[in-house]
């Protein structure tokens, strides 16, 4: 009896062993993974106080694949049900609504837009901030008003919004930032700071006045 039970705790261990290994073979290393958006969201239909945590990840396959409710190994959750279509160059959450904008490749250039990371997971398209130019980096302000986007030719967009809506941004302000490829951008308060790959980088300074964004639209 005694080790009958031992026989098959062992096989049970076993098991479970082999499942882990397979998960992390299948959810962690065949997807080399360059950058990650996470968002934290009430849950729908629970109280407000219930979170839920989303985290999307962009491949260096230009893949993107979200988990919901990740395990402690790294499994996911539905994970051909939450594989994102198309090609993606870029990922950022806005931290005013945690929704996750990604930036879709296109030939040539990209679309700008939301992705829904609920089933069915899908990409909408924001009218307007398509670009013939191939995004590298992307990030929004604290507050959730600015989004800067770094381009492959070294210039860095920044879009303001205009009002609640989503996708109504005031018109952009290119600036010839790098020479090479910029390679990141990062808000710290009104100062928007860029890196490119030649190994420059760069601190820009965007508090401006009412009138001094009249002038600039």
């Amino acid at each position: 009896g005694g080790s009958s039970l031992a026989q098959a705790l062992s096989r049970i261990v076993s098991t479970g062993k082999l499942l882990a290994f397979m998960m992390i073979r299948q959810f962690k290393g065949h997807y080399a993974v360059r950058e990650f958006a996470l968002s934290v969201a009430p849950h729908e239909g629970r109280p407000a106080t219930r979170k839920d945590v989303t985290i999307t990840a962009l491949t260096e396959a230009d893949q993107l694949l979200i988990w919901r409710k990740p395990g402690p190994i790294g499994k996911q959750t539905g994970v051909d049900q939450l594989e994102v279509t198309g090609r993606y160059a870029a990922i950022v959450t806005d931290p005013r609504t945690q929704a996750v904008w990604a930036a879709q490749i296109l030939t040539p250039g990209v679309n700008i837009g939301i992705l829904t990371t609920t089933r069915p997971a899908h990409f909408t398209v924001c009218e307007g901030l398509s670009s013939t130019r191939s995004v590298t980096h992307m990030a929004w302000d604290a507050a959730g008003r600015r989004l800067a986007i770094g381009f492959q030719d070294g210039t860095v967009r920044v879009m303001e919004r205009r009002s609640q809506e989503p996708c109504d941004f005031s018109s952009p302000i290119d600036v010839p930032a790098h020479t090479a490829a910029v390679t990141t951008v990062s808000w710290h308060d009104q100062v928007l700071a860029s890196g490119a790959s030649d190994g420059s980088a760069r601190l820009w300074n965007f508090s401006w006045s009412g009138d001094d964004r009249q002038l600039l639209d």
